[in-house]
């Protein structure tokens, strides 16, 4: 990857993700944009089975949820975020990843991109597989 743009709030005030702020957006060879972002809410910390905040941060991971076009034009999303060590003894649970409301554990598409897939079908009449189709998801 190359030809790296610093931003700013700006940039994390146009992508507009609550709960995350973008760091960097680049272009890769092929001309395509990626957006780095990072946990702005210091809640995504917090055990989603316990709610003890951690302190521990066990590694970093980075995942790519899609999200919707941004200026009529796709981009990746890399989040470059934290795996956290529970460590309330009477918790079940070892680690977990950060989260924000936007993009749960797990998620592989932002709240927004399932919400605009939902009104494709439902107020658009397009069938599932356009709404996937026009929305880049399998």
């Amino acid at each position: 990857m190359h030809n790296p743009i610093e931003t700013s709030t700006e940039a994390t005030l146009l992508l507009d993700l609550e709960g995350l702020h973008v760091v960097k957006v680049e272009r890769d060879h092929d001309g395509h944009r990626i957006v780095h972002v990072v946990t702005a809410d210091e809640s995504a910390r917090a055990c989603p089975t316990c709610g003890v905040f951690s302190v521990t941060a066990k590694e970093r991971v980075a995942t790519r949820p899609r999200d919707l076009c941004a200026g009529g034009y796709p981009y990746t999303l890399l989040w470059h975020k934290f795996r956290w060590s529970c460590r309330e003894p009477l918790c079940p649970r070892g680690s977990f990843t950060e989260q924000i409301p936007q993009v749960s554990a797990g998620m592989r598409t932002t709240a927004r991109l399932r919400r605009a897939c939902g009104r494709a079908i439902a107020d658009g009449g397009r069938t599932v597989t356009q709404a996937a189709r026009d929305h880049r998801l399998s």
